[in-house]
């Protein structure tokens, strides 16, 4: 009679090695897309309210004023 070896053999071990991957990015797919669907985000063509200064980083001068 012939041994069993304890080993699987390379196939299985590749076979759980795709599906686990699939599995992983399956999950991080669908958790991203149920954040998206759920968040209530204002929508950006029409803007609330128009503030009288930007306080973005592109209006700051990077040589402060003399006082």
């Amino acid at each position: 009679m012939k041994k069993k070896d304890k080993e699987p053999n390379v196939w299985v071990t590749t076979l759980k090695l795709v599906l686990g991957g699939a599995a992983l990015i399956g999950g991080v797919g669908f958790a991203l897309w149920y954040v998206a669907e759920t968040q209530d985000l204002p929508d950006p063509a029409k803007p609330e309210a128009t503030p009288e200064r930007s306080w973005g980083i592109a209006n700051d001068n990077p040589i402060r004023p003399k006082r």
